[in-house]
Formats: C-alpha cells, sequence, structure tokens
C-alpha cells in the first residue's frame, strides 16, 4: 500500500510504499529527519485510467506542491 507522509521539520509531503503491518516512520528524503505517517480521511478505489503513476504525486502532496497545476493538473516534481 501506498501511505502518504509529512517530515517533522521541513514539512515536505512525500509518498511511500509500505506492508500494511509495518506501522514504522520514514526520514525525510529532502532533509534526513523524521516524518509521520499522515492519516486520511477515508478509502478510494483508484481505476486504470486515474492511477498513481499518472498523475505523479498523492493528492496531499500535489497541493502542497508550490509548482502544482502548471503543466495540466498535477503536481509537477
Amino acid at each position: 500500500m501506498f501511505y502518504d507522509f509529512q517530515c517533522t521539520s521541513c514539512k515536505n509531503v512525500f509518498e511511500k510504499e509500505k506492508s500494511i503491518k509495518d506501522d514504522s516512520n520514514e526520514n525525510c528524503p529532502k532533509c534526513g529527519k523524521e516524518s509521520l505517517r499522515i492519516i486520511s480521511g477515508g478509502i478510494g478505489i483508484l481505476g486504470a485510467a486515474s492511477g498513481r503513476k499518472e498523475f505523479g504525486c498523492p493528492p496531499a502532496a500535489a497541493a502542497a506542491c508550490p509548482t502544482a497545476h502548471q503543466c495540466g493538473g498535477g503536481c509537477c516534481h
């Protein structure tokens, strides 16, 4: 499963694939500090046309991205 994490130091939001049984935190890929899993409000089912690879970033990261929506609606990094 994919989970969203947010860095406790620089507030970077990133996505990481982990086992559903793995509840450990991750280190931020930008600054190396501890990041906490973001608890989402629900679960959704994605169709083939709306897969994660097509958009590049999870919704939380795209919303926080300063360059979001400059390349057709998704996160540009």
